[in-house]
């Protein structure tokens, strides 16, 4: 029999009515988990952007959660001191490269080459050798006559100096994989005709090397999704995990001196024509950078490779991590009604702790923890969320997780796995780039106080400029708290007439912007050192939040 989507709304609505006398089903979303009275002494660096924000770096106070000073977005080196930029002089016919030192934000050197290059826009090091010593630049691709055009530049970060530069036109657009150790050619991934194949780009003859030259074993073409790069600390060899489609996962390594690609094929019981869960491979590097781990929790396996022996030592069945049971009544919306649903990309998946002997890994939901020495599950944490990206404390205490579905970083104690804390930036998270301890760490924290901000959302924008948009100035009486401060405003004329002379107290939130301060910082007037009788002019919200207080536009501070 089959059913049709109008009779399928009418079962709906009947199940709907029977809501009442059936259980509720259960919600898969991300539970709230209750935050520990202190967070940790620690400074984070998010990489973020979206929500109308240019793309930045913020130093965050994790334990205010103050936004302390942000960077300009670009490429970090391997060892996360250093951040590369860069911007367009001379009307854009040369790029000037400036290199920061990332602890202090001061600029530690700075070089100009030729051509309209921008860094490339990967996270993390993208762009980088795993030395730090070439960086890759691009220029942004256009297609002119039914042609791409593609252009490279690799350069020597200490000395500015310029090993070669490539502009390809082709019905296919080009990709940068990696940059050879003395950047004499670049390995780049070519896509076009729904392939992916590697290729490798030659400056002296400037020409790709026959295909050939990555060995026999592989033809170059990628057989199904390609986990994110993981470089190995000599800078001479890169890998990444084919998770194959009719064939079983593949880590491929590719060595940069030789350019050959050696192929561990994984165990043919791995190979899923699941999509959604063999997007969760992750590849992870053992500290001492001789041994790659392969893992999947949400298909239920561990791998454990010799990259440099190009063989699989170990293999084993982990505890798998699944998403929470479908109601019969979600199911059939989600057939009645199917919607497009944002497909998972794990940029640092899994993470070794610092003595090597615990693996964490993102599964389908929550975190799992392994045991290295047997390849063994220990437990799984926060089940009920989901993770995208790992970044451990310096110590190895705690666990910073990105959840891309909810837009957060969960504070993940390494003791018990406890969610300690969430921090939601004004602007989507896509990477925590490093983690410092705190300059004070003894320091009192305002954890509640900030906390008491994050609950409050900006009021809802459409509605006219004569009701959210007041533009006036104001006297300062009293900073109240972190986020909000009482103010005696000037008022006018129209709708800041009823306001003219008032006593009201103004509050941020993650929409609110300032001269001096990123877009939702939510510490900003707490640390701006205001004054009783100082003076800002402002824009603000005529519609009051339950507790009285309104909205804060933008402040002139």
């Amino acid at each position: 029999m089959r059913l049709h989507r109008r009779h399928a709304l009418a079962l709906l609505l009947v199940l709907a009515a029977c809501g009442g006398q059936a259980a509720a089903p259960r919600s898969v979303s991300p539970s709230a988990p209750a935050v520990a009275a202190e967070l940790p002494p620690d400074v984070i660096y998010v990489r973020q952007s979206g929500n109308g924000q240019s793309a930045l770096i913020s130093v965050v106070d994790v334990r205010t959660g103050a936004v302390l000073r942000a960077l300009p977005d670009g490429v970090i080196t391997p060892d996360r001191n250093t951040l590369f930029v860069t911007d367009f002089v001379n009307g854009g016919r040369q790029t000037r490269v400036h290199a920061i030192d990332v602890a202090t934000g001061t600029e530690a050197r700075a070089f100009t080459i030729d051509g309209a290059f921008s860094r490339l826009a990967f996270g993390g090091n993208g762009g980088l050798s795993a030395d730090g010593r070439w960086l890759v630049l691009g220029r942004g691709q256009i297609k002119v006559d039914d042609l791409w055009i593609t252009q490279f530049a690799a350069v020597d970060t200490t000395s500015g100096a310029v090993a070669g530069q490539v502009e390809l036109k082709s019905t296919s657009t080009f990709s940068f994989v990696a940059v050879a150790p003395d950047g004499a050619s670049l390995v780049l991934n070519q896509q076009g005709d729904s392939a992916t194949r590697l290729r490798v780009w030659d400056f002296a003859s400037s020409a790709f090397l026959p295909d050939g030259v990555i060995g026999t074993q592989w033809d170059g073409r990628q057989a199904g999704f390609a986990t994110t790069l993981v470089a190995m600390r000599d800078a001479k060899s890169v890998a990444w995990l084919d998770t194959g489609r009719a064939s079983a996962p593949i880590v491929r390594v590719l060595d940069l001196s030789t350019k050959r690609v050696t192929n561990i094929a994984l165990p043919d019981a791995q190979r899923s024509d699941d999509f959604e869960k063999y997007l969760l491979w992750s590849l992870a590097l053992s500290r001492d950078g001789t041994t790659l781990y392969a893992v999947n929790p949400a298909l239920g396996f561990i791998d454990e490779v010799d990259h440099r022996a190009g063989r699989l030592n170990r293999t084993n069945r982990l505890d798998v991590t699944h998403v929470a049971d479908e109601s019969v009544f979600a199911a059939i919306v989600r057939w009645a009604f199917p919607v497009a649903e944002a497909k998972r990309y794990l940029r640092g998946g899994a993470l070794l702790a610092a003595d090597g002997r615990t693996l964490y890994a993102a599964g389908a939901r929550g975190i799992a923890v392994i045991d290295v020495p047997t390849l063994g599950s220990r437990t799984i944490w926060a089940p009920d969320s989901s993770f995208d990206s790992f970044t451990l404390s310096p110590d190895g205490g705690r666990l910073y997780a990105i959840s891309d579905q909810v837009g957060k970083i969960s504070v993940v104690s390494t003791t018990d796995g406890a969610i300690v804390g969430q921090i939601r930036p004004a602007a989507y998270p896509g990477e925590v780039v490093r983690v410092d301890a705190a300059a004070a760490a003894n320091a009192e924290s305002s954890l509640a106080a900030i906390q008491a901000c994050g609950a409050y959302a900006a009021p809802d924008p459409s509605v006219s400029a004569e009701i959210q948009h007041l533009k006036t100035s104001a006297t300062v009486i009293a900073v109240v708290s972190p986020c909000t401060v009482q103010v005696r405003i000037a008022g006018g004329a129209g709708t800041l007439a009823p306001f003219t002379g008032k006593v009201i107290t103004l509050r941020a939130t993650s929409q609110t912007t300032f001269v001096s301060a990123d877009q939702g910082d939510l510490a900003a007037i707490g640390r701006f050192g205001l004054k009783a009788d100082d003076a800002f002019t402002l824009s603000f919200d005529s519609r009051a939040f339950p507790d009285g207080s309104y909205h804060l536009n933008f402040m002139n501070r």
